[in-house]
């Protein structure tokens, strides 16, 4: 009877640590973030996981990107949103943390200014739970609205903001 209940609790173990088990970005099939087979569990994340990226990764046609942590580790970078969009409004939440390591970069694009997306509610957002941390020489790179490669030699790009909500900001 204990061997029963053993082999129970084992298979319900190891459900529940394949539910928490992290979601790495390995790239195999190209550099997007919606490609389900370039993510180590075979779907792209969602709320519920452990994000870890170490490549460089796009997510272009994204709305919205969730995860409950985010790790942006050396060499690694994310992209949200794309260069000239002009109808995508890019949101990131990170339920806990979000941390970028080595020289990690995180960039995301707002969309261009309209009536709809004020200075408050911004063109993209960016919205974290626990603590964003940036070690060594990690960047976090927030662009307004960009219709040409030469607007990113330019600070005079017009359109929406992008908005942080962060709980707490960590550098080191």
């Amino acid at each position: 009877m204990s061997k029963q209940y053993f082999a129970i609790f084992s298979a319900v173990f190891a459900v529940l640590a394949a539910c928490a088990a992290d979601n790495t970005y390995t790239g195999t099939a190209g550099g997007d973030w919606d490609t389900d087979t370039n993510w180590s569990r075979g779907t792209k994340p969602t709320a519920d996981d452990d994000v870890i990226i170490a490549k460089a990764v796009a997510a272009t046609g994204a709305n919205a990107l969730a995860a409950k942590s985010l790790t942006i580790n050396n060499g690694g970078t994310l992209i949200v949103g794309a260069l000239g969009m002009t109808d995508i409004h890019p949101s990131v939440a990170v339920a806990q943390n979000f941390t970028l390591n080595g020289n990690a970069t995180f960039t995301i694009y707002a969309g261009p200014t309209n009536d709809t997306y004020t200075l408050a509610t911004g063109g993209a957002r960016v919205t974290v739970g626990g603590t964003t941390t940036l070690n060594d020489t990690s960047s976090i790179r927030p662009w307004a609205h960009a219709t040409s490669a030469t607007a990113f030699t330019s600070p005079l790009c017009t359109g929406a903001p992008v908005v942080f909500d962060l709980q707490a900001f960590v550098l080191s």
